[in-house]
């Protein structure tokens, strides 16, 4: 049997060295472990949490559905849940649980009687995942013959009497039906041009715009323009209008009954009766029987003791300012004779 053999001893020089390497490695080691942990990239002894508690679901106010609103806000819905559950990490069975906790009315009716189907066919043992629940909602609520509608609806979509911005989003809640017809951003930019009225895309084609939320700023200024100028338009026809009247109708004014009777034949400014379609002052007497003239009742107008009255008195102050107009000329001519008298010196008493 050969005879063992003895490990070459080192010398302690040597060893010291090998030792002092050691130390430096696990020195170098030891600084990056805690420098790593400074930054963050190690966690000692903490977990991801996974879940959440139907409270802290309960906190993000997640909508309820009842089933009587229309395909879309049940689609809007479903993208509401997913936002939270993002947020709060549920995990699958949770996403189910909380979400179905929130249908209400015919919604829940539906989800009973589904669920009861659904297990049946799955068994008690497997649980419906969020996609499966997802799935059943949509292509009852949200079937695919609806898509395909709003798909066409899409397809025929113009801006028509809507604003800009209106159109915009309805442009945008319809596009994601058919997404194949607007690939890209170029794409989608075009079809939303085309369904531009044409007074506003006439001014934005020439920009050539490829960007959609630039074009949709665009089209929005323009149109703002577009309604400045016809305002604009509309108030100086009709200035013009005002002053193409003639001036007896521009200086028309509402008659205020303030008491006073107009003067005779001064009847154009008193406000037009609706009783009996002529214009007068104070309160209509067609239908009262009272006299049209005096206002008293018990006789008419030809028969108005006031007409013959005023009648009366106008003849008689005719016939006083004719006497005093003939007065008046005898005086003017005697005194005409007595002076011509004078110059000749006859005098006659």
């Amino acid at each position: 049997m050969a005879p063992r053999g003895r490990r070459p001893r080192v010398p302690p020089s040597e060893n010291n060295t090998v030792q002092d390497d050691n130390s430096e490695v696990l020195a170098a080691a030891a600084t990056r472990f805690f420098q790593r942990m400074v930054n963050g990239d190690m966690v000692v002894g903490r977990t991801t949490q996974v879940g959440c508690t139907l409270e802290q679901f309960s906190h993000q106010h997640p909508p309820t559905f009842d089933g009587r609103l229309n395909s879309l806000d049940a689609e809007s819905w479903i993208e509401r849940m997913e936002q939270i559950f993002e947020v709060l990490y549920c995990t699958d069975d949770q996403k189910v649980k909380y979400a179905t906790y929130h249908l209400t009315d015919m919604a829940n009716k539906w989800w009973k009687s589904t669920r009861a189907l659904v297990q049946l066919e799955l068994g008690e043992a497997v649980p419906i995942t969020w996609e499966y629940f997802k799935k059943i909602f949509l292509d009852h609520f949200f079937p695919q013959t609806l898509q395909e509608s709003r798909a066409r609806q899409f397809m025929d979509l113009t801006q028509g009497s809507m604003s800009v911005a209106q159109y915009a989003t309805t442009f945008m809640e319809l596009s994601r039906f058919a997404s194949y017809l607007i690939p890209d951003e170029e794409k989608k930019a075009e079809k939303f041009e085309r369904g531009l009225n044409r007074r506003i895309r006439e001014r934005v084609r020439t920009l050539r715009i490829r960007s959609f939320t630039e074009l949709v700023t665009r089209a929005t200024i323009a149109e703002k323009d577009i309604q400045e100028s016809i305002d604009y338009n509309n108030q100086r026809k009709r200035q013009q209008q005002q002053q193409l009247q003639p001036a007896s109708h521009r200086d028309k004014r509402p008659c205020q009954d303030n008491g006073q009777r107009p003067r005779e034949g001064e009847t154009g400014w008193l406000p037009l009766c609706g009783k009996c379609s002529k214009r007068h002052a104070g309160k209509c007497l067609l239908g009262t029987g009272a006299c049209f003239k005096c206002g008293k009742e018990g006789h008419h107008l030809r028969d108005c003791p006031g007409k013959n009255i005023a009648t009366t008195q106008a003849t008689r102050d005719g016939q006083k300012n004719m006497a005093l107009a003939r007065v008046f000329s005898l005086v003017q001519l005697r005194d005409t004779d007595v002076s011509a008298n004078e110059n000749t010196g006859n005098y006659f008493p």
